[in-house]
């Protein structure tokens, strides 16, 4: 016995498919775009650095290094969070004159671990402004497969680097402001 499909089943079912289709896409570009950052473009800033104080900038050009990682790294200076990190972003935050310690640390599920990732120490003159970049290269990737899921284990280059102002300007209009976090640990 041969049992026909109403024409209405059949449309649902495609309606279903479709379904499952946009959510798929739509979990998909929010993990990828999760960890890149948005808002406007860069402009250069209207705001010198104060006379008694100077500017750093801080950013991450845009990359697929990273970009699909959800956990982003969290960036501290002088022991006070500021953002994470995201790709194609950048952060200008002015300071005091005098030496500085810029820390990234690791997150895991969206908590701090603390682990540092990467970090430099730096002086800054009244009246100046600093361009750091922040870079990742992997030397290794290793996926470890668990009952629950997959952790992967990585090591690399996690650094700051100081940009002259003419390369970091000419990056920064690729990239995009980043707020501060309001919870700080």
């Amino acid at each position: 016995m041969i049992t026909k499909i109403c024409p209405a089943v059949r449309s649902w079912q495609r309606l279903l498919l479709s379904r499952h289709r946009l959510a798929a896409l739509l979990i998909s570009t929010s993990l990828l775009f999760g960890c890149v950052a948005t808002g406007a473009q860069f402009k250069p800033e209207a705001n010198k650095p104060s006379t008694n104080g100077a500017l750093l900038y801080v950013y991450r050009p845009n990359t697929l290094i990273g970009i699909a990682n959800a956990d982003v790294p969290i960036m501290h200076l002088d022991g006070q969070r500021l953002t994470r990190i995201r790709i194609g972003g950048y952060l200008n935050i002015p300071i005091s004159a005098g030496k500085h310690k810029l820390v990234t640390t690791e997150s895991l599920l969206g908590s701090d671990t603390g682990r540092v990732r990467g970090e430099t120490t730096f002086s800054v003159r009244t009246g100046s402004t600093l361009y750091l970049r922040y870079t990742e290269s992997f030397k290794t990737f290793v996926p470890i497969v668990l009952p629950a899921g997959v952790a992967v284990v990585s090591s690399g280059d996690y650094r700051f680097e100081y940009v002259p102002e003419a390369e970091a300007l000419a990056e920064l209009t690729n990239t995009k402001p980043l707020e501060l976090d309001q919870k700080n640990p």
